[in-house]
């Protein structure tokens, strides 16, 4: 008798605690960053100046960095609440850098001239940024139910 009032018991927790895990939800979010561009290395000034054989620069004007990294707006796993959802992995999203330098009135070959304006190169891959999504957690249905 003592067995069978054992078995039953566990028998009632598993459906309840099976019931519990499959009903959980993180109520959670993922939350909008956005997206970003940083200057690295030293930055030049490129202005009213002047530059013989790669020595020299503008006195005032556009500051112009070694490079930009470019971030692009993504989602991130915050804990950000929000009923019924979850937060997962989405695909990874390209970070991007660009390279500059003050060009201008500037003679490439002999980096003799005016350096007027910050000029950067096109964009290339430099990595990569980890990218979430929002998701609803599944309809479960009550195993107790009938």
């Amino acid at each position: 008798m003592m067995i069978r009032i054992s078995i039953a018991a566990i028998s009632c927790l598993f459906l309840l605690s099976s019931a519990t895990q499959a009903r959980q939800c993180p109520d959670k979010k993922a939350t909008q960053v956005d997206g970003s561009i940083v200057n690295s290395g030293d930055e030049d000034t490129c202005g009213v100046g002047l530059v013989i054989f790669g020595v020299g620069g503008g006195l005032f004007g556009e500051k112009c960095p070694d490079a930009k990294i470019l971030t692009p707006a993504h989602q991130e796993c915050l804990g950000d609440d929000n009923e019924g959802t979850k937060c997962v992995a989405d695909d990874d999203m390209i970070v991007e850098r660009q390279s500059c330098a003050c060009g201008g009135l500037v003679v490439p070959w002999i980096a003799v001239g005016i350096p007027t304006t910050c000029e950067c190169d096109p964009p290339i891959a430099f990595g990569t940024v980890e990218d979430f999504k929002t998701m609803p957690c599944p309809e479960v249905q009550d195993p107790t139910a009938r």
